[in-house]
């Protein structure tokens, strides 16, 4: 062995019986006690480096057919066609490679750990690109840098970040902080502690937001928002808001929530919209409860009939009777029956089937059919009654009665009730015969009227 020349071992120097060294001839090998570096000693154990001079060692086949390491005390190479370089690093696997860095791990097949520290690539044709205890655990899969990343499924990928878990088959984390997908097919964007627990859903970013619908659920970013309809659902940001129904969305704004098939909210705070169809465009507190209900504004309005639209105000109230209903603005307004209309106004109520208050205050219609036009305090109770203004009028259930005026009180159906008529321009008793009903004057009694 000593100075043959066939085959150069690799040795701590110091175990080496130098005194068998034969005079002018030399003992070559890579020295374990000087970082392996290619060395020399002579009959008096004198020490001289070849190659490798400074701890750079030298590169050496490795125990796996074929394969390579850089020479020291901890690197090793024992899959065929592997290479290990850098200081403590293991390739065990075929064709495995670790670049470089420092206690790094490729155990699987043509698997590379590029560099770093504490690195794990333990899939079939899995990658960690650098960065410290990041690790690729299934096949094809990618940590491309960071700290303590993890791609822990087929396909899986983290671009970087810290603390990030993509254990989703063919999810991706593209950074920040302690975000996890467990969905396959999903995507993280970045921001922190963000989740996603189904398939094929995307979180663009924010803090703290959780898509955990059955698939396809989306989340833009902002902060505490959840997306977890069984089918797609969309959060597009704000702070928590919550799209739990199926292709529900709440669009952003605050404390929203959109619970039901095909629901929106657009924004505002507080908002609800629970009923399948339903929408709430923006405001305060307002909710649209009942399925195709609508608030398109205001603050604390609530629609419970189907197909019904608060328009915007405060206050306002559609019940659960009154489907196909409306309330145009104004504050404290109630429909309570279908297909009737308060158009603003304060404190009116329509409690009756096809009725109208135009606006005014404290008016009610209680009669089917029956109308209200504006004033103060009326209340129309007849079928097809009619107030058109005034004050503290009631058309007290004469059918068809109407009321022009103030301080009336109907006393007969079919009939106009009026404070006092202007008449102007009538025909006279010159243009007789009249059709009946009509009123005109007689000129030859001063101008009295008839009725023809």
């Amino acid at each position: 062995m000593y100075g043959s020349g066939i085959q150069i071992p690799r040795i701590a120097f110091s175990t080496v019986d130098y005194a068998q060294i034969p005079a002018n001839s030399f003992f070559f090998g890579f020295d374990l006690d000087n970082a392996g570096a290619l060395s020399k000693m002579d009959n008096t154990g004198a020490v001289t480096v070849i190659e490798g001079a400074g701890g750079g060692g030298v590169v050496d086949t490795g125990s796996g057919t074929y394969s390579t390491y850089r020479i020291c005390t901890s690197n090793n190479a024992s899959g065929p066609y592997s290479t290990a370089f850098g200081y403590a690093n293991s390739a065990s696997g075929y064709g495995a490679t670790v670049s470089g860095g420092y206690n790094n791990t490729v155990s699987s097949d043509l698997s590379t750990v590029s560099g770093g520290y504490g690195n794990t690539s333990s899939g079939y044709y899995s990658v960690v690109g650098g960065g410290a205890y990041n690790t690729a655990l299934s096949d094809y899969s990618t940590s491309s840098g960071g700290y303590g990343n993890s791609a822990a499924n087929l396909a899986a990928t983290v671009s970087g970040g810290y603390g990030n878990s993509a254990t989703g088959a063919g999810a991706t984390i593209s950074g920040g902080v302690a975000n996890t997908t467990s969905g396959y097919y999903s995507v993280i964007g970045g921001g922190a502690f963000n989740s996603i627990q189904c398939q094929y859903s995307v979180i663009g970013g924010g803090f703290n937001n959780t898509a955990s619908g059955y698939n396809g659920a989306t989340i833009g970013g902002g902060i505490n928002n959840t997306a977890s309809g069984y089918n797609p659902s969309t959060v597009g940001g704000g702070f928590s808001n919550t799209a739990s129904g199926g292709y529900s969305t709440v669009s952003g704004g605050y404390f929203n929530t959109s619970s039901a098939y095909y629901s929106t909210v657009s924004g505002g705070y507080g908002n609800v919209a629970s009923g399948s169809y339903s929408t709430v465009s923006g405001g305060y507190d307002n909710a649209a409860c009942a399925q195709c209900s609508t608030v398109s504004g205001g603050a604390n309005n609530i629609v419970r009939g189907c197909g019904s639209a608060v328009v915007g105000g405060v206050d306002n109230t559609l019940g659960s009777c009154a489907s196909c209903s409306i309330i145009g603005g104004g504050c404290f307004n109630t429909v309570t029956k279908e297909l009737s209309f308060v158009g603003g106004g304060l404190c009116n109520c329509s409690c009756s089937t096809t009725s109208v208050i135009s606006g005014g205050a404290f008016n009610t219609t209680c009669g089917d059919y029956s109308t209200v036009s504006g004033g103060y305090g009326n209340f129309a109770d007849s079928l097809y009654g009619a107030i058109l203004g005034g004050q503290c009028n009631n058309t007290c259930s004469f059918a068809c009665a109407t009321i022009v005026g103030s301080n009336i009180c109907a006393v007969a159906n079919c009939t106009l009730h009026a404070n006092c008529l202007w008449l102007k321009d009538l025909p006279d008793d010159s243009a007789l015969p009249l059709p009946a009903g009509t009123v005109y004057s007689c000129t030859a009694e001063g101008g009295r009227l008839y009725i023809a």
